[in-house]
């Protein structure tokens, strides 16, 4: 009891010294409610995308299960990181023995009729009945898919379902009208319920936001499907890829008598780390320079405290004369240390709010589970046990100067000063140069994080990047819509130039292909790889891109017409070097014109051959993904 009554009286002291000292108080409250918030909003986005386990039953049973990409039709080497042939998957669910279940999906766009008013277009999974067995996700109202459901049903996300209807659990089996097809709705998926994560950066006519909104059933079909499995209990990974790769390489060798280029290939990857691999690293990164403010800031405030201990010589000195211990003194300093951590928590408390609200904001369609990013109990006693951790950890210079105290000896009286001694210096000046020692490593690792954002924002990207807009028109229309919504557009008052593309340059997404050319006999061993670009005629006046040679393509490419074809300056070097191209035969088309380079994939790589195909020749590799009007 004595005890506590004398911590009590400690309290009681350091609030009074703290309000006697507003400037001071002041400080060392925002640096530590700075560096703890940020520490803890950084903290909130770690835990939720990266510490947390998949919010599914068993999570660590979840695969992803890839295939041979398009690297093996280029004969380079195969990451396996591609999709699955869907015959190859019905082989691993009849041949194996390791797996509880195999989904196949892909992502698609699809849009929602409301009735009235333009339709909303919505984050689409087009999936097996399986998918929510595997995933062993249960809804929230209503069922999921079951074996022999028609292909006209859906299954929504609780947001759809309170902005659409209401929250209306008699919304089940009301139709649902999707890009002018009636679907009935069977159930509504929970709040926290996504998959697959970072849908948006799976379509290629990106959405601003990464969730999904509907999931319907995928029609048996032939093709190339994206895998999620479940391995049975107990069963680890390494089993599970050694067992589909027995069956990869038996359907291999089956194969390759009709297709004796054909690789048949499968891995399997946990899908947690499928789904953290693209942040992991920067998140952890950006945790460790938060880390650091937060050191630098404990350095300062501790430096703080030095000194204003070294402006209260004479009361510590007074206190000790009159019998103060040095466990009490030490105890005083510890106290006014929690104080001012306490009230760091509240100022951590509004900052982290503000910057985890923020940084979901910013990262939303690029960091996945960010819709699971939350400021909750666990991050709250993250910033409690920060601010705590911190205070002590600060407190302890002058506690430690205190508990050591020795009036005859430290303190020296000199025309009625007392000041402390030369150890209180050595620390004080100790504790400068480990904040200004962290400040520089910050410092230069934020210098070059500016360094390559001003070089990446000054390469030249070929074409105009200002006074543009971009609008996404989804899904495939006609090629003849396609050329009156350019024209009618390029009229539009104060509109220089329209045009459309499938695929946005710079959004790391395209189609590549091989090719020959006509009366060149293919050199052995070697494949001549392509990017390509489906555009209508006003597309390169619209993104400032010049026509070195030929002609760009007009309204007289039709289906018609002979096939035309537009190269870039890297293709036309690199295949017909010192040769006047315009009028070759390639497999594809004949050359009519050669088009300037641009960056069209990332400003980090090369230039690459890239063929551009008139869209009203092609109108049918537009598919769902519709076409971007410039």
């Amino acid at each position: 009891m004595v005890w506590l009554e004398q911590a009590v009286q400690d309290l009681r002291y350091a609030l009074r010294t703290l309000r006697r000292n507003p400037g001071f108080a002041a400080a060392a409250i925002l640096t530590l409610s700075l560096a703890s918030g940020a520490t803890t909003a950084i903290f909130s986005v770690l835990d939720a995308v990266v510490l947390r386990p998949l919010p599914f039953p068993e999570p660590d049973q979840l695969v992803q299960v890839y295939g041979r990409s398009w690297r093996e039709e280029r004969g380079e080497p195969d990451p396996l990181k591609g999709p699955v042939n869907y015959s190859d998957l019905e082989s691993y669910r009849a041949g194996t023995s390791t797996f509880d279940g195999f989904a196949a999906y892909s992502v698609a766009v699809r849009h929602l009729d409301h009735g009235s008013g333009a339709p909303e277009r919505l984050n689409a999974v087009i999936a097996d009945v399986e998918l929510f067995s595997v995933l062993r996700a249960e809804p929230l109202i209503g069922r999921t898919f079951q074996p022999g459901d028609p292909p006209t049903v859906a299954v929504i996300s609780a947001r759809l379902w309170k902005e659409r209807f209401g929250g209306n659990p008699a919304a089940l089996n009301q139709p649902l009208r999707l890009d002018g097809r009636a679907y009935t709705l069977l159930g509504v998926m929970p709040e926290r319920f996504q998959f697959p994560y970072r849908a948006a950066s799976l379509v290629a006519a990106a959405l601003p936001e990464s969730r999904t909104d509907v999931w319907v059933p995928l029609d048996p079909r032939r093709g190339r499907v994206t895998v999620v499995a479940r391995l049975k209990p107990g069963v680890p990974g390494e089993r599970g890829q050694a067992d589909l790769a027995v069956i990869a390489a038996r359907l291999e060798q089956q194969q390759r008598a009709a297709n004796p280029r054909l690789r048949v290939g499968v891995r399997v990857q946990g899908l947690g780390d499928v789904v953290i691999a693209p942040v992991q690293r920067s998140l952890w990164m950006l945790f460790a320079a938060v880390g650091l403010v937060l050191a630098a800031a404990c350095a300062n405030i501790a430096n703080l405290l030095l000194a204003r201990m070294s402006a209260r010589a004479r009361e510590v000195v007074t206190r000790a004369a009159l019998g103060a211990g040095r466990g009490r003194l030490a105890r005083q300093f510890l106290i006014e240390s929690l104080c001012l951590g306490l009230l760091g928590v509240a100022g951590g408390i509004v900052i982290a709010r503000w910057g985890v609200a923020l940084l979901a904001r910013i990262g939303y369609a690029r960091i996945p589970r960010a819709h699971e990013i939350a400021l909750d109990w666990q991050a709250f006693a993250f910033l409690l046990g920060v601010c705590t951790l911190t205070a002590i950890v600060f407190g302890l210079a002058p506690a430690f100067i205190a508990a050591r105290l020795d009036a005859q000896a430290i303190t020296k009286e000199s025309s009625g000063h007392a000041t402390m001694g030369r150890r209180f210096a050595y620390l004080r000046d100790g504790l400068a140069v480990i904040e200004v020692a962290l400040a520089f490593v910050l410092a230069v690792g934020a210098s070059m994080v500016i360094r390559e954002v001003v070089r990446l924002r000054s390469i030249d990207t070929g074409m105009a990047t200002g006074r543009v807009a971009v609008l996404q028109l989804t899904p495939r229309a006609a090629a003849a819509d396609y050329q009156a919504i350019e024209d009618r557009v390029a009229q539009v008052p104060g509109v220089r130039a329209a045009g459309l593309i499938q695929m946005v340059p710079l959004q790391n997404w395209g189609w590549e292909a091989d090719f020959n050319i006509r009366g060149r006999a293919p050199e052995p061993g070697v494949r001549r790889v392509i990017e390509l670009r489906y555009i209508t005629p006003g597309y390169f006046q619209a993104m400032g891109i010049p026509i070195v040679s030929g002609r760009a393509f007009t309204a007289a490419d039709t289906p018609t017409a002979p096939p035309a074809v537009i190269v870039n300056e890297t293709l036309a070097r690199r295949y017909f070097p010192g040769e006047n191209v315009i009028g070759r035969e390639l497999d594809r088309g004949f050359i009519v014109g050669v088009a300037a380079d641009v960056r069209n994939v990332r400003l980090d790589r090369p230039t690459a051959p890239e063929l551009y195909y008139p869209v009203a020749q092609n109108i049918a590799m537009t598919s769902d993904l519709g076409m971007s009007l410039i």
